[in-house]
This record gives structure tokens, C-alpha cells and sequence, in this order.
């Protein structure tokens, strides 16, 4: 027997007639003899019936070499019939780890019994009792690591099992050894008494009968975790837990609608506007300022018809507000609540939406910002910022990454579910691009004059025989701003060019109208 620290060992080669270990390899001889008294008495004891036996022997004789033998085979075979399968229950990156706690549990749930299966070997358990008795343990990982078996419990004892084979006994007898290693070093609570207990446990197997019953017990256990090993039922197991991730992944990943209602509207204070154009237009440089509707009017309250030149100064089509992104942001949180019913839960992403012609791509900043101030993560919805076109220099690059793209290419390239498009240029029609195949829905901001009246359904508007463009391809049209018939008057406070002035037409005043596939 063997002790350091925390751990202590016992081995054997031999074990004597009166049970006593021996391990020749590691025992001096008590005196020196010469070579011919040595060899006469060597042949004497070959003839005694007394002699002491090989541990393989006796391993074999009371059918213990055998048993292990072919458990380990099975063992091995199931585990590999099973591999990637269900891989929080082995690990074969050094030897082969059996994660027999968690098998434990998950069959106790499956067959609702209160009785423990898998018990520990009560030579095992009065071992852990022993380390520490205050503390209920149990083997929660079972290793195979070449001929020896690794038992680890709950609170780190470690007790190591080594096994004589056929193969060592031809290479040399005198190390084909069995062997019990009490390692409590990694023990959770380990105490100023533990090595003592430990010297002293090892010290109680070093004998044939304790250290026979300990090896007996640990190869039946290792035979019952055969026999509680996952089989071919477990994979319709394994794929019901798999499906059960997927939900929780997907309820994760859900936007919670409520958001929308539970936020109010923040707007500026009016004591904070800016009062005059000129410092609206100070303010204005970073491409980050975001006024509200009422500031607006404020400042331009006895100067309306200075507006127009204001936003061609800026070079503004529509005036960003506080209420309009923040009307405009709950608006695509609800459409995309209701697309991502459209994606699958094995292949969950983003909800893709995309703006066309955005310019410096402030609607994609200030939508994205409120958004995220909403709560709304990356993983449930992207927005990004398109545009074929160079803007000029002199008033600020960019204020959000705007990627070199027409709207054919954004959306043959993104795939998105919707498509955003502020003031479409006059005289073409664009819209055919933003139909494709993934689009869901698209939200044109503006007036009805841009574009062309293709784009708009007002090619048809007197023949109620003939389909518009948008209605041949699946879509249909929905007013969302405020004053248009029949607008579900969700997007509020636009301002386009000339929408200060009193009296304009309805066509002249900007609105949002969403195009949405049936």
C-alpha cells in the first residue's frame, strides 16, 4: 500500500493462501540469498498447492475478468452506435466518460419511481460516507480509461479501479497488477483529517477479501450502467428534448408585442425646441437631431413659405419627427411580430428589413435607435440602409453605413421581408423591384406624385376590369398616415416638402402607404 497527500493506493500481483496481498515488483526481499538456494526454493513452491495465485487467476476463476470483459465491449459498442446522438451523456475526447448522474435523473423522470436506480456499490458509498459523512455523494461519472475504470463522484472523490489483463501477463507478470486508488485531493471540502482518512480507507482494502468484494462491486455497477445506457427508444427522446430547445429558443426569440403598448411616446419638451430655421438648421448639421412636429411648426411659425427652401437648403425630402419614427418603429415591430410566425424554428433569424434610396440613411438610424430603445434585439430583427447615389459633401457624410445598392440588388442580395423606400423617384416606377419573392410587405414614404402612377395603382384608377401592377403581383394597398381615406392612421407626424403650408392638396402632402402580400 501506497499513501501521499490525499490519495492512497493498494496493488497486488499475488494474492497468498492466507489472503494476503502481495506485489513482488515493489517488495525487498528480508535477506540476501544465494542465487541456487533462491532457485531450489522457487521450485519448491511451484510444487506447493499453497503457493500464492496471480490476481488474474483469481479474477478469472470467480468469473469477474470475464463479466468486465464483455460489459466493456458492449459499452463500447452501444456508445458508438450512439455517438452524436446524445452527447451530454458520453464524452470520448480522452477515454470513454459516461455522465452516469445525468442518466440517473433522466430515467428516475422517465419512469417516475422514487426508488434510485443505479445505486452505488455500498463498498463505494461507505467509502464516500467515510470522506465525508455530513454530505450524501454519488458516482456521477463513470470513465474508461485503458484497463482501469474511473468512478467520480458528485463532490470530486475519485476511486480507481485497475484491472490485470492477458495482454500485460505476457509482456510481464510482476506489473499486470490490481489496484484501488483513493484520490481525494479534488474533494469539495477537503479537510486537515481527510489524509488520514484516506491512508486509513486504502489500508482497510489491503486485503484479498475487501479488495476482492471493492472490485466485485465496482464491475457490477459499471454491468447496471450497461444496462440503463441510453438505447434506440432514447432517440426519439433525444429528438423530443431537441424540438423542446427549439421552442424555448423560439419563445426567446418571439417579440413580445407588448412592448408596443407599455412604452409611450417620448417627445421633446417644448421649452427645449430650437426657435428660429437658423438654429433648427444649427442643430440640424450632425444629421442626428431628430425635432418634433410641433417644433417644426414652431419655428417656422410666420415663415412657412421659407420651408421649402429650408429642405431644398438640406437637401430634405421628408423631415424626420420624433412622432413619426417613433410611429412609424411600432409599426414594423407589429408587422414583424407577425412574419417571424413565418420562420421556422430549426432555421430561427432576423426579420430582414432593408431601405432603398436611403439617402444619408437617417430613417435607418433613428428607426434602429428606437428600436433598440424599445428593446429590441439583433437577433429578432436587422434593418439596414441602401442607396445607388453619391450626396454631396458639403453637408456631412452618412450617419449610419450606407451600402452602394439600387433597389434591385439590395433586395436580390438581403432577402428581406420588408422593404422600406422614402420619396421614390419621380417619373419611373421602381416598385416591381421591391416584389420579389422574400418581400413581404413594402412601406413607401412621400407623396403620391413620386414615383410614377404605376406605382400607385393610378393607371387603372378608372377601370375597375383592369388590375394594378402591385395587385397582379399579390399585394394589396394600405394606407397608413394620418388623413387618407381609409388609413388605419398609424404613422404620425410627417412633414414632407411644402407640407407647412396651408391649403395644399392631398396629393401634395407626404403619407405612408404599405403594400403588403396577401
Amino acid at each position: 500500500m501506497t499513501a501521499e497527500g490525499a490519495i492512497a493506493e493498494v496493488r497486488a500481483t499475488h494474492i497468498g493462501p492466507k489472503k494476503e496481498l502481495h506485489n513482488p515488483k515493489s517488495e525487498a526481499p528480508k535477506k540476501t540469498e544465494s542465487k541456487w538456494k533462491r532457485l531450489i526454493q522457487n521450485l519448491k513452491k511451484e510444487d506447493s498447492l499453497n503457493q500464492p495465485r496471480h490476481v488474474l487467476e483469481v479474477l478469472t476463476e470467480i468469473g469477474i475478468s470475464e463479466k468486465y470483459s464483455l460489459v466493456k465491449s458492449e459499452i463500447q459498442a452501444q456508445i458508438k452506435k450512439a455517438q452524436g446522438v446524445m452527447p451530454d451523456v458520453f464524452d470520448k475526447s480522452f477515454g470513454i466518460d459516461i455522465f452516469v448522474g445525468k442518466i440517473r435523473d433522466q430515467r428516475q423522470l422517465e419512469m417516475k419511481q422514487e426508488n434510485q436506480i443505479l445505486q452505488t456499490p455500498e463498498s463505494i458509498r461507505k467509502i464516500l460516507t467515510a470522506l465525508q459523512p455530513d454530505s450524501v455523494d454519488d458516482i456521477s461519472t463513470t470513465k474508461f480509461l485503458g484497463d482501469s475504470i474511473l468512478l467520480t463522484s458528485a463532490n470530486g472523490v475519485e476511486i480507481q479501479l485497475t484491472l490485470p489483463t492477458e495482454q500485460k501477463m505476457l509482456r510481464d507478470p510482476l506489473t499486470n497488477h490490481l489496484g484501488l486508488q483513493i484520490n481525494a485531493q479534488k474533494m469539495k471540502g477537503v479537510s486537515t483529517e481527510t489524509n488520514a482518512i484516506v491512508s486509513k480507507l486504502a489500508a482497510e482494502q489491503n486485503n484479498a477479501d475487501s479488495l476482492l468484494q471493492t472490485t466485485q462491486g465496482i464491475v457490477d455497477y459499471v454491468s447496471m450502467v450497461k444496462e440503463v445506457l441510453p438505447a434506440e427508444i432514447s432517440r426519439e427522446k433525444q429528438k423530443m428534448d431537441s424540438i423542446k430547445d427549439k421552442e424555448k429558443q423560439r419563445a426567446d426569440w418571439l417579440i413580445d408585442e407588448s412592448i408596443i403598448e407599455n412604452n409611450p411616446i417620448k417627445s421633446r419638451l417644448p421649452a427645449e425646441y430650437a426657435k428660429t430655421p437658423e438654429e433648427l438648421r444649427e442643430r440640424m448639421k450632425t444629421l442626428k437631431y431628430l425635432p418634433a412636429e410641433a417644433e417644426m411648426r414652431q419655428a417656422f411659425k410666420g415663415r412657412e413659405k421659407e420651408f421649402d427652401q429650408f429642405c431644398f437648403e438640406n437637401e430634405v425630402y421628408e423631415l424626420y419627427t420624433q412622432e413619426f419614427v417613433d410611429s412609424i418603429s411600432r409599426y414594423l415591430i407589429s408587422r414583424a411580430a407577425l412574419y417571424q410566425n413565418n420562420i421556422d424554428s430549426t432555421n430561427l433569424r432576423p426579420i430582414r428589413i432593408v431601405e432603398v434610396g436611403a439617402g444619408r440613411g437617417q430613417m435607418t438610424h433613428f428607426i434602429k435607435e428606437k428600436m433598440q430603445e424599445l428593446g429590441i434585439r439583433n437577433d429578432q430583427l436587422e434593418i439596414r440602409a441602401t442607396d445607388p447615389n453619391i450626396w454631396s459633401e458639403d453637408l456631412g457624410k452618412t450617419v449610419i453605413d450606407v451600402e452602394n445598392l439600387d433597389a434591385e440588388k439590395a433586395v436580390q442580395k438581403y432577402q428581406p421581408d420588408i422593404v422600406l423606400f422614402s420619396w421614390i423617384p419621380p417619373g419611373e416606377d421602381l416598385s416591381p423591384a421591391l416584389r420579389q419573392n422574400s418581400v413581404q410587405e413594402y412601406v413607401l414614404v412621400g407623396e403620391e406624385l413620386s414615383g410614377n402612377d404605376r406605382t400607385w395603382g393610378k393607371n387603372v384608377i378608372f377601370d375597375k376590369d383592369v388590375m394594378a401592377d402591385y395587385e397582379k403581383d399579390g399585394f394589396y394597398k394600405q394606407y397608413l398616415g394620418e388623413g387618407d381615406d381609409d388609413s388605419l392612421n398609424l404613422v404620425h407626424g410627417q412633414l414632407g416638402r411644402g407640407q407647412i403650408k396651408e391649403g395644399i392638396d392631398d396629393s401634395q402632402h407626404s403619407t405612408t402607404i404599405a403594400f403588403i402580400r396577401e
